[in-house]
């Protein structure tokens, strides 16, 4: 049951998702594997009302499935072919492979029908052929690998193609769901590969084994990395994500999510202050993306001058004007200093 949760999760993760990735999980240019096409044979007709009640609590009508399997099936095998290739590709398991491909199983159902009653029967009725195609499938997956062992021609030098669904965390909340893809870069084939997160221990719900890999969506809890830059001072920066797969060398990244940045203004501005007197002096400190202040304190020299957002007195009888920094800003930024 775990892997058939799966599979409905992901039909889902890919369908939501799908707009915004920049290609296919399992792109179309890949090369064919020349080993045999596995049989696409789900369950029988006779079973498909039953299987889709008891497993996935579906209503399929005997008399739609009668008159529409014969137009579904078709579209399977074409995309079974792919399946092919993912069995027969190093690293990859059974379950990830009908995993990847979910999301275009599912999509084949919006190429055959436009009506939404007959979209949704499509959908229940392709969700409840792969939970079939999961329990037949173990045999078939043995032997594409056993023919692969025998033929594979061993190529060095692979790298891996990765990607992101988002490729860019904008809005950023306190989870954030992110898909890593990975494809070999010559075959195109999508690769299932380990994903670690620095400084951070994730974990995938829609991954039967739980952990995080590519192709499984995850949910990110937002937690940035602090470094001390040259100056000394704190920076963030987004954590680091690497993809491990056999056979091929690791690939890191940075999290694509934006980086919390402010806009500071003095009032007055530093420049206009008088040498020999201790004035009232202002630190404004907003948020670049929403403009919405951010609380934080100003020193000078380690020393505490006061909060942002307001007044403070600064001492500039002795001359020359000391530098100024923002720190411990409330919405993760770096250090700032003050101009």
């Amino acid at each position: 049951m775990k892997t058939t949760f799966s599979l409905v999760l992901l039909c889902i993760a890919f369908a939501a998702a799908g707009a915004d990735a920049p290609r296919k999980p399992f792109p179309d240019d890949y090369t064919p594997t020349k080993c045999p096409a596995v049989s696409c044979k789900s369950y029988e007709e006779s079973e498909m009302a039953s299987a889709g009640s008891a497993f996935l609590g579906f209503t399929l009508d005997p008399k739609w499935l009668q008159a529409n399997l014969p137009k579904i099936i078709p579209e399977m095998q074409k995309l079974c072919d792919k399946v092919t290739t993912c069995f027969a590709t190093a690293n990859n398991s059974k379950v990830f492979c009908l995993d990847i491909m979910s999301g275009e199983f599912s999509d084949s159902c919006s190429k055959l029908y436009s009506e939404k009653a007959d979209l949704e029967a499509c959908r229940e009725t392709v969700n409840t052929y792969l939970l079939g195609l999961d329990m037949k499938m173990q045999p078939r997956y043995d032997a594409t690998r056993a023919c692969a062992m025998q033929n594979e021609t061993p190529r060095p030098n692979k790298t891996l193609d990765v990607w992101t669904v988002p490729a860019e965390i904008k809005a950023v909340r306190s989870v954030n769901n992110i898909t890593v893809y990975a494809v070999d870069h010559d075959t195109h084939v999508p690769i299932l590969g380990d994903i670690t997160i620095e400084d951070q221990k994730v974990y995938s719900s829609v991954n039967p084994v739980g952990s995080t890999a590519t192709g499984y969506q995850f949910g990110w809890p937002l937690k940035y990395l602090h470094v001390k830059n040259a100056d000394g001072r704190k920076e963030t920066l987004a954590p680091t994500i690497t993809v491990t797969a056999q056979g091929y060398p690791p690939v890191s990244f940075r999290m694509p999510v934006v980086i919390p940045t402010v806009t500071v203004t003095v009032e007055p501005k530093l420049e206009s202050l008088r040498t020999g007197k201790s004035q009232d002096v202002t630190v404004k400190v907003v948020d670049a993306q929403t403009g919405e202040l951010v609380e934080g304190r100003v020193i000078s020299n380690n020393k505490v001058l006061g909060p942002t957002n307001e007044p403070f007195k600064l001492d500039v009888r002795k001359g020359k004007r000391p530098d100024i920094w923002v720190i411990e800003l409330s919405n993760g930024a770096s250090d700032v200093l003050v101009k």
